[in-house]
C-alpha cells in the first residue's frame, strides 16, 4: 500500500456515497463524517486502520496531539492520513490547522525512522464549481506554504448541477 493507494481508495469510496452530495451541498464541515468513511474504506480494503491514533513525536507542543487515521501495512511500514475539509462557508478557517498538520506529519520520519509516512489530505468543495477559478478561492489556497508544490495524487468530481469538489493529497 502506498500512499497513492490510501488515496485512491478513500476517494473511490466517497464518491461512490449516495450521500456525498447531500453532504457537499451542506457547504459545512465535514471533516469527522469524511474521516469515519476513510476508516470504512482502509477496512474493506483489508487495511489494519486505527483511528484517532496519537502522534509519536514527543517534540510535539501543547499536550497529546492526535491524527485523523494511521493505516498500518502488514510489513511494519505504515501510512498517517491527516484530512481537512474546506467549503465556501468555511473558506476563511483552517489555515493554521492544515498548516499544523503538515508539521506533524514532517516530524514522523524523523521519529519513527521513516517507519510511517504522512498524507495530507484536503478536500475543496463549493456548490458554486470553479473553485481553482474563484479569487476568494485562490487567494486563501496561495497563503497555505505548500500549495503551489505539486500534490502527489488529485482527483476533481463533479457535484450535483455545476458544482465540484477536489481532493488533493500529498505525501510528505
Amino acid at each position: 500500500m502506498s500512499p497513492e493507494d490510501l488515496f485512491t481508495v478513500v476517494v473511490d469510496h466517497l464518491a461512490g456515497l449516495s450521500s456525498f452530495p447531500v453532504i457537499v451541498e451542506s457547504s459545512g464541515s465535514f471533516e469527522q463524517w469524511i474521516n469515519w468513511e476513510a476508516y470504512v474504506a482502509c477496512r474493506n480494503a483489508g487495511w489494519t486502520t486505527v483511528p484517532n491514533p496519537r502522534y509519536v513525536n514527543p517534540g510535539l507542543s501543547g499536550g497529546p496531539q492526535f491524527g485523523d487515521l494511521l493505516v498500518e501495512r502488514p510489513d511494519g511500514w505504515s501510512i498517517m492520513l491527516e484530512t481537512k475539509i474546506v467549503g465556501d462557508y468555511t473558506l476563511p478557517r483552517y489555515l493554521e490547522e492544515i498548516e499544523d498538520d503538515r508539521v506533524k506529519l514532517a516530524g514522523l520520519k524523523e521519529v519513527t525512522d521513516g517507519r510511517i509516512r504522512g498524507l495530507q489530505l484536503l478536500f475543496l468543495s463549493s456548490m458554486k464549481g470553479n473553485i481553482l477559478g474563484r479569487p476568494s478561492w485562490t487567494d486563501w489556497l496561495e497563503k497555505l506554504s505548500f500549495w503551489k508544490a505539486r500534490p502527489w495524487v488529485t482527483r476533481d468530481i463533479v457535484v450535483g448541477e455545476g458544482g465540484e469538489a477536489l481532493f488533493r493529497g500529498w505525501a510528505i
